[in-house]
């Protein structure tokens, strides 16, 4: 049975549905795996996160470097980001951003602080400042590397964001514009360093059929929790592992539809009664999950066209209403990859906005983070929010609008 009432969702990344039961389907096909070896590039380099390539690149670029590496951060990101850092046993920097692109700009930059940086393409808006900082970096001999989690296939001056640097890494997540579940992709630009490292990567330990095919399982049964008729406020979409066999033998329908403070009472007992490794394990994607993605790539440049337009829609919209908040406008060089539009509203307002937009069957919310990247760790207790502003100010003001594919965001 559905729900009356259609709520959009705060997440629900675009799947191809045939794709990814046919992908499922070749759990046994020991050919098919052997065929989707021929999908590595020789300068891609997939992983089970994208938290685990992070670290991979930056322990080979210190033991390269034969020294602890700068790593030059920005202070409003998610957290993992510094986690990898930290695992690689490098020195995070943090580094302020600027408030019209949540990104770094040239001047917050000291390249003489630094032996990495980490720059940030954050909700899928290009760096303003890209070509220049690229340009420093490599006339200081400072590794440059993108993040692009939120971002894929954004572009800036009709250049496409994430081949200028050294490397760049992407994330797979469920929450991801391109989704497998979980996973991630290094993609190192510089021939050289590709080279270096691509045999130590060959030995790296791959994630096991079983495992690959638990994840597309887990995407399928959350995509199906976040259709508009199920959906309800607030639901986690992250599906443990004990929960799986019960959701793929029952009437996982009926669960979904109607058991839904069941299944959330479950997900927090399991998250608590788990005590994962905190440590970021590195793996190997598997080949089945590889080619999946293969077809999401082909596929998301379409994707992205109506999301350029339900972001135009939604700027539009939440601006007629609230004329005091901030969405970003930006230049026409400028093409960004759209999957939440970040806006920015005074502390006061937030609740307001939270609430109308509920009212118009919309959930919006602080969906990335609602802390500074160094704020969750211990040994940085004594920082200073305040000696970054700029973050500071979008960590306690940031909203996020939901744009995802498979409808126009108007009402």
């Amino acid at each position: 049975m559905k729900r009356d009432i259609k709520l959009f969702p705060r997440v629900r990344p675009y799947i191809d549905t045939k794709s990814l039961n046919y992908h499922i389907a070749q759990k046994n096909d020991f050919e098919f795996v052997a065929k989707t070896a021929a999908l590595f590039s020789t300068n891609d380099f997939y992983f089970t996160n994208g938290r685990s390539g992070l670290k991979w690149i930056l322990f080979k670029l210190s033991k390269l470097k034969k020294k602890k590496l700068r790593i030059g951060v920005q202070a409003f990101t998610c957290q993992v980001v510094v986690q990898a850092i930290l695992e690689s046993l490098n020195t995070p920097v943090f580094l302020d951003i600027d408030l019209s692109s949540f990104t770094t700009p040239l001047k917050c930059i000291d390249f003489e602080q630094i032996d990495v940086l980490i720059l940030t393409h954050l909700f899928g808006i290009p760096n303003p400042d890209y070509f220049q900082i690229c340009e420093w970096c490599h006339s200081k001999n400072i590794y440059l590397i993108e993040d692009l989690a939120l971002t894929f296939q954004s572009s800036f001056d009709g250049s496409g964001i994430g081949k200028a640097g050294d490397a760049a890494f992407f994330s797979f997540g469920f929450d991801k514009p391109v989704s497998c579940y979980q996973g991630g992709m290094l993609r190192v630009n510089n021939t050289k360093l590709a080279d270096k490292v691509a045999e130590d990567y060959c030995t790296l330990q791959k994630e096991s059929t079983a495992e690959q095919i638990k994840d597309l399982r887990k995407l399928q049964l959350a995509y199906e929790l976040y259709d508009e008729c199920k959906y309800q406020p607030g639901y986690p979409y992250m599906i443990g592992d004990s929960l799986l066999p019960i959701l793929t033998r029952v009437n996982h329908q009926y669960l979904l539809t109607k058991s839904f403070k069941i299944q959330k009472l479950f997900s927090g007992l399991y998250d608590r009664l788990t005590k994962h490794s905190p440590s970021i394990k590195v793996k190997r994607m598997g080949p089945i999950k590889i080619s999946y993605l293969d077809t999401m790539f082909k596929i998301y440049p379409q994707i992205h066209k109506i999301r350029l337009t339900a972001a135009k829609m939604a700027r539009e919209k939440i601006q007629s209403v609230f004329s005091d908040v901030i969405v970003p406008s930006l230049s026409q060089d400028f093409e960004p990859t759209w999957h939440r539009l970040p806006i920015l509203a005074l502390e006061s307002q937030k609740k307001k906005i939270i609430q109308w937009a509920l009212g118009n069957q919309i959930e919006i919310g602080t969906f990335n983070w609602n802390h500074l990247c160094f704020e969750p760790f211990t040994i940085y207790r004594k920082v200073n929010p305040s000696n970054y502003p700029q973050a500071n100010a979008a960590k306690n003001r940031i909203l996020n609008l939901p744009l995802w594919s498979e409808a126009i965001w108007a009402f």
